[in-house]
């Protein structure tokens, strides 16, 4: 068992959050990593449930802010419940996520799903230790698809995560291929990033292709090309994207062949790091920079600052006037508000005279708990620039 210290047992009872920090533990008795514990306040009284980790700052994601016990089928009622509300959300795509860990209520665990494939992603050692019986319930909700595990480098360090990346259900070449909003992409959820895809940015890539027709594009940090091939069927007169990954391009390019609708000849794909590339880069008429998290944590957020006023302001230098800007950060410790203060420098250190038109975010299946902010992590701005 858990017990909270005097003083943050009432701060985490009131919040409700689901990260519990150690140095919110009073102690902790007769538990191993990755089980789940009861936790109580500073008097004894069980305030709830969650998964205990012996290694990570964050000792123990709460499940349940409830005293009584986890029914013996919270997993298949949790993920089920999931799915449901997903279905509900008609979404146009063969690929959604279904989990989305606390946005859920379901801390350390990530699901989605691919056409044929669920992708699983254990963030926590709790998590890996239910693992089978995650599998045997998104089986029953759809049989015959494989299941991959999708192991995260960075938490089995902080978490001594055993699993392996691969099928535990299955089999494949740990490529997928979807169809999102009409549009065919291959998906890489061997070796791409996140579980293969970034579904978190499905709307603001549909949004992104109704502003193109007769544009000159320029999607940054390009990826697989989800924004480019979007720009394309859209409209767009040409459409440039960089990045600096080999192997993401090569995926980008087999999702362009797949779609012999698009005209290819507008699209091209450049390799190199946007950096070096946007000094020399022409002008636009619109432009997507979408960059991978500049700060994972505090620490990181100064530097992260200057990095994203130094993107920013060059990318608004590449856009003739009149044109759109599409600019995001999905670094969590950069709130909305410091985005925007971001946006305000990088306009006035290049001259540029910017209006934002709209805000934007995670579409609806990347649910986030209203006790859990840190899960709004995708922050977008469509600019006007003069």
């Amino acid at each position: 068992m858990i017990t909270l210290s005097r003083g943050k047992d009432s701060f985490i009872v009131n919040t409700r959050h689901p990260w519990i920090f150690r140095n919110a533990i009073k102690r902790a008795e007769d538990i191993s990593n990755g089980d789940i514990t009861p936790v109580s306040d500073s008097n004894g009284n069980i305030i709830g449930y969650g998964f205990y980790s012996s290694e990570s700052k964050i000792a123990c994601r709460m499940i349940s802010f409830r005293e009584t016990p986890l029914e013996d089928d919270w997993i298949r009622r949790k993920i089920i419940e999931s799915y449901r509300l997903r279905e509900s959300m008609k979404i146009n795509s063969n690929a959604f996520r279904v989990i989305n860990a606390e946005g859920d209520f379901f801390p350390g665990l990530v699901v989605d799903l691919y056409n044929t494939d669920w992708v699983v992603r254990p963030l926590i050692s709790g998590t890996e230790k239910i693992i089978a019986t995650v599998q045997d319930v998104l089986l029953e909700l759809a049989p015959g698809k494989n299941v991959f595990l999708k192991r995260d480098e960075r938490a089995a360090r902080v978490e001594k995560l055993e699993m392996q990346t691969g099928y535990i259900e299955g089999s494949g070449e740990g490529t997928v291929y979807i169809n999102e909003n009409g549009i065919e992409y291959c998906v890489d959820i061997r070796e791409g990033q996140k579980t293969g895809f970034y579904l978190d940015q499905r709307e603001n890539r549909a949004l992104f292709g109704k502003q193109a027709a007769g544009k000159s594009v320029m999607n940054l940090f390009c990826y697989t090309g989800g924004f480019s091939l979007c720009a394309l069927a859209g409209g767009a007169e040409k459409v440039v994207s960089v990045d600096s990954s080999k192997h993401a391009l090569a995926i980008a390019k087999i999702s362009a062949e797949r779609n012999p609708g698009l005209e290819m000849d507008r699209l091209s794909w450049v390799e190199s790091d946007v950096f070096d590339y946007l000094p020399k880069a022409n002008k636009y008429d619109l432009v997507m920079c979408d960059p991978p998290p500049f700060a994972r944590s505090r620490g990181e957020l100064s530097n992260a600052v200057s990095g994203y006023v130094k993107l920013n302001k060059m990318a608004l230098s590449c856009i003739n006037p009149g044109g759109l800007l599409f600019t995001f950060s999905c670094s969590q410790v950069v709130t909305r508000e410091t985005f925007r203060q971001i946006i305000f420098r990088a306009s006035r250190e290049a001259l540029r005279e910017t209006r934002i038109l709209q805000e934007l975010s995670s579409p609806p299946d990347h649910a986030v708990s209203a006790y859990h902010p840190e899960g709004d992590y995708l922050k977008g701005l469509i600019l006007y620039v003069g």
